[in-house]
């Protein structure tokens, strides 16, 4: 009997995108690599839809043929000159996060917090936006998607896993394209006031 199972790659077969699984055989007590935990069915699910279907779409509009190094405990990130973006799915739902990188990200947020609230509320209303703050400095905005039950998008059929998958790539390109521009509404109020005092 083969007592571990463990993912060994994703691959893109000619019956259908699915996870491939390699079988290893019960190690001899000589044999001095350790072997990760089994993924629970759920886990390996969950994560080949995450990695094969969501972030591969981020990064290619067709089907890939290689796959990212992104796994649910490594998320995968983009960053532009003041933020990184990143999306999470942990046991608190789906989140997309602007993560500062540096002061004047930091001073966005501020910025967004004290002038724009209301608007990103609106214009976000079917979801939930976050500050969070270490030591009092505002460092991260968290969009939360709505609350979907996933379980049934893993265990879907391929049409419907790569729908659900454009969908969030479409949402999360969305939230980095608008704080890209509240953040050049900041820049163009701060230069207006500038122009002002001259």
């Amino acid at each position: 009997m083969l007592d571990i199972l463990m993912i060994d790659e994703l691959v893109n077969t000619a019956t259908g995108k699915r996870l491939s699984y390699k079988l290893i055989d019960k190690p001899r007590a000589s044999d001095k690599k350790v072997y990760p935990p089994v993924p629970s069915r759920w886990k390996a699910a969950k994560m080949g839809f995450w990695v094969f279907h969501f972030v591969s779409l981020l990064l290619s509009k067709n089907y890939p043929q290689q796959y990212p190094k992104a796994t649910l405990d490594e998320p995968y990130w983009e960053h532009d000159e003041l933020f990184g973006f990143s999306p999470e799915w942990s046991e608190k739902g789906l989140f997309f996060h602007a993560v500062a990188d540096g002061e004047k990200a930091v001073d966005v947020i501020r910025w967004i917090k004290k002038n724009r609230w209301s608007e990103i509320g609106e214009h976000y209303k079917d979801y939930t936006v976050t500050v969070h703050k270490k030591k009092g400095v505002p460092y991260k905005l968290s969009l939360k998607l709505p609350d979907k039950p996933l379980v049934d998008v893993v265990f879907s059929n391929e049409d419907e896993k790569w729908e659900y998958a454009g969908k969030l790539r479409d949402v999360f390109r969305e939230f980095q394209l608008y704080i890209t521009e509240l953040t050049m509404d900041m820049e163009r109020e701060q230069y207006a006031m500038v122009n002002e005092k001259m």
